[in-house]
C-alpha cells in the first residue's frame, strides 16, 4: 500500500445493491477468482458460466446463513468501485465479504471501510467479526494490522474478532 494511501484514502460514498447492478458484481466478483481460472484451461463461456454460477451459489449461501445482511455498492467519483457485505447482529457485526476492483486495491480504502465498521462498533459496543481463509495472506496480513485477533480456526479459516 502507498503510505500517502493509507493516510488518506479518497472517500466512498456506499449505497445499497440493487438488482440492476449483478452484471457489476457478478464482473467484481470474477476479479476474485481470475488467478484460480486461468488454471482451468476453460474457454470463456466455460469461465463465464462457472462465475456466474458460483456467484449465485454464494449469494444463496449468504442469505441463508446471515438472513437481511446488507449489500452495498462502493462508489468513487460516480464510479462502482466495489462492494461490501455485512451483518448487523444485536452482539456484534459481522463482514461477511469486502471487494474492490483490481485498480482500486491497496489504496487504503478496505482499510478506511472496515474502520467504519470499527466506529460503528464502538457506539454499539459490540465486536466486528469476519472470517477468512487460511490461504489469503494478503487479507490475512491487513485484519491483523487493523486490529483483529485470532477468535477461532476451522476447516481453512481463520476467525478474526476486533473488540471496541
Amino acid at each position: 500500500m502507498k503510505p500517502s494511501a493509507a493516510k488518506n484514502p479518497p472517500p466512498i460514498a456506499l449505497r445499497p445493491a440493487a438488482p440492476p447492478d449483478e452484471t457489476f458484481l457478478i464482473r467484481l466478483y470474477a476479479t476474485t477468482r481470475a488467478t484460480e481460472l486461468t488454471r482451468t484451461g476453460w474457454n470463456a463461456a466455460q469461465q463465464d458460466e462457472f462465475i456466474r454460477s458460483q456467484y449465485h451459489l454464494r449469494r444463496a449461501d449468504y442469505a441463508a446463513r446471515h438472513p437481511g445482511f446488507e449489500h452495498t455498492i462502493l462508489i468513487l467519483d460516480g464510479q462502482d468501485i466495489g462492494a461490501w457485505m455485512v451483518a448487523r447482529g444485536h452482539d456484534h457485526l459481522l463482514l461477511i465479504n469486502i471487494e474492490l476492483l483490481p485498480a482500486h486495491r491497496s489504496r487504503g480504502i478496505g482499510s478506511a471501510l472496515i474502520r467504519r465498521l470499527f466506529a460503528e462498533a464502538k457506539i454499539a459496543r459490540i465486536p466486528v467479526r469476519l472470517s477468512v481463509r487460511e490461504d489469503n495472506l494478503a487479507a490475512t496480513r491487513l485484519y491483523r494490522r487493523l486490529g483483529f485477533a485470532l477468535a477461532a480456526r476451522a476447516n481453512g479459516y481463520l476467525r478474526l474478532e476486533h473488540k471496541p
